[in-house]
C-alpha cells in the first residue's frame, strides 16, 4: 500500500482512503491529479530536510531584502522604528527605554570626599599613639588606607572627585611598596604621620628611588587642591581639605610627667602659621603660639612654658591659616 501526502494537513496517509483520517479532506481529487507513473515514497525524513533547507533559504532571502529597506536598517543597527499608522520614528526600541544613569549628586560627592578626609584623619590619629610604629607597620597601614579608599561607594559621585582620590590611593600603594624595602624599626611616629598625611617629607629621606614618587606626591597634592576648589564652586558648598594642614603628635618628658607637642608641616612648599590651645575638662585653657612652621619641617612645643601639663581627657586645638582642628589627648598619648 502506497502513502500519499494530504494537501490540507500534510500528513502521510494511505492512497486508498476516500478522506484524510486526520483532517477530513476529500482525497478523490488528489488521486485524479497524481501522475500514474509516479510512485509515492516511504517517509524517510529526507523530505523534511529538503523542506527545512528551502524554508531557510526563503527566510534568509526575505531577511536580506528586509534589511535593505530603511526600516530594516534601523532595526539592524538599533535606530528608532516606524509606528504603524503614525509618523516615522515616533516609536522607540527597548534600547531607548532604558532608565538613564543618574548624574553626579552634590550630597553623594560631598559624603565621598568627606569620607576620604575622615579616613586619613582617623588613621593618622590611630598611628600617632603607636609606639611600635616603624616603616613595616606604616606600609601595612598605607595598604589598609588604599583598600578602604577603593571600597568607598562611588554611585552618583562626581568623576573628578573619584579620579583625584584614586590617584591618592595609587600613591599610598607605591609608598607602601617602597617602605617594605626599608629596615623595620627605621621609622617612627613623626615619619608615619608625615607619610599618612602627605608622604613627601618621609619619602625624600627614604631612598634615591623615592624622587619620582615624591614628584608624583607633589602633583597629587596640587591636583587635590584644584579638585577641591572646583567641587566647591560647582556645588556651592565648601569641600574640606583631604588632610589637615599640619600633623600633631606627642612625646613624653624624660624625667617628669607631661608631653611635648610636635607640630609637623607636611607641605613641600607652603609655610603655615600655627597656634595651639589646650583645654581641660573643667573649661580652663591656655594658648601657645607655635609661630610659622616651614615646609617639610616641624616645631617642638613645651606646654609648661605657658603653665600647662598635658594629661588624659583634654583637648588640643590647632589653628592654622583659616583652618581649625581639635584633637583628643586620649588619641594622641603614646600607648
Amino acid at each position: 500500500m502506497a502513502l500519499i501526502s494530504c494537501p490540507a494537513c500534510y500528513q502521510q496517509i494511505s492512497e486508498r482512503v476516500p478522506r484524510c483520517p486526520n483532517c477530513g479532506h476529500p482525497m478523490a481529487a488528489v488521486r485524479r491529479e497524481a501522475p500514474p507513473h509516479v510512485a509515492a515514497q516511504p517517509n524517510s525524513g529526507a523530505g523534511v530536510v529538503v523542506v527545512f533547507v528551502l524554508l531557510l533559504v526563503v527566510f534568509l532571502g526575505g531577511a536580506f531584502a528586509l534589511f535593505q529597506t530603511d526600516a530594516g536598517k534601523r532595526l539592524l543597527h538599533g535606530g528608532p522604528q516606524d509606528t504603524v499608522g503614525g509618523p516615522q520614528g515616533t516609536s522607540r526600541g527597548p534600547w531607548d527605554r532604558a532608565t538613564p544613569k543618574p548624574g553626579p549628586s552634590k550630597e553623594r560627592t560631598f559624603a565621598y570626599w568627606d569620607g576620604i578626609r575622615s579616613l586619613y584623619f582617623t588613621t593618622a590619629l590611630a598611628n600617632a599613639s603607636d609606639k611600635k610604629m616603624d616603616f613595616g607597620r606604616a606600609a601595612i597601614s598605607l595598604r589598609q588606607v588604599a583598600s578602604r579608599m577603593d571600597e568607598m561607594p562611588t554611585s552618583e559621585v562626581d568623576p573628578e572627585a573619584i579620579e583625584c582620590c584614586r590617584e591618592m590611593s595609587d600613591l599610598c600603594i607605591k609608598a607602601a611598596a617602597l617602605f617594605d624595602r626599608l629596615p623595620s624599626g627605621a621609622g617612627g611616629t613623626a615619619t608615619t604621620l608625615r607619610l599618612l598625611l602627605d608622604m613627601k617629607a618621609a619619602l625624600a629621606e627614604a631612598a634615591a628611588e623615592s624622587k619620582a614618587l615624591r614628584e608624583q606626591a607633589d602633583k597629587a597634592e596640587a591636583k587635590v587642591r584644584r579638585t577641591r576648589t572646583a567641587l566647591s564652586q560647582r556645588y556651592g558648598v565648601a569641600f574640606p581639605r583631604l588632610t589637615p594642614p599640619v600633623a600633631v603628635f606627642l612625646q613624653s618628658f624624660l624625667v617628669s610627667t607631661g608631653y611635648y607637642v610636635y607640630v609637623q608641616n607636611p607641605s613641600s612648599s607652603d609655610p603655615v602659621n600655627v597656634q595651639v590651645t589646650y583645654t581641660a575638662t573643667n573649661g580652663q585653657s591656655r594658648t601657645q603660639n607655635a609661630g610659622t612652621v616651614r615646609p617639610a619641617s616641624f616645631v617642638k612645643l613645651d606646654p609648661s612654658d605657658v603653665g600647662w601639663t598635658i594629661a588624659a581627657n583634654q583637648k588640643i586645638r590647632i589653628d592654622t591659616d583659616g583652618y581649625s582642628y581639635t584633637y583628643d589627648t586620649n588619641a594622641l598619648i603614646p600607648k
